[in-house]
């Protein structure tokens, strides 16, 4: 039962890292006066970069 909480606590602080790097991203977008289209296209996008640069990491970890 330890273990299962333990793991519950562990993906819910990753979930709020996760919320957090949201809004910091968001925040910074703001910053730069990125406009409601750019928006709309980085919602699109973003996905997709995020999968590309998790494979690059896996790969680069593969032939470490």
């Amino acid at each position: 039962m330890k273990d299962i909480e333990a793991e519950k606590n562990r993906a819910t602080d990753t979930c709020k890292k996760a919320e957090a790097l949201a809004h910091e991203i968001i925040e910074m977008c703001i910053g730069k006066g990125i406009t409601l289209k750019e928006f709309q296209m980085l919602k699109s996008v973003l996905p997709d970069a995020i999968n590309d640069k998790m494979n690059e990491m896996l790969y680069s970890t593969k032939l470490s």
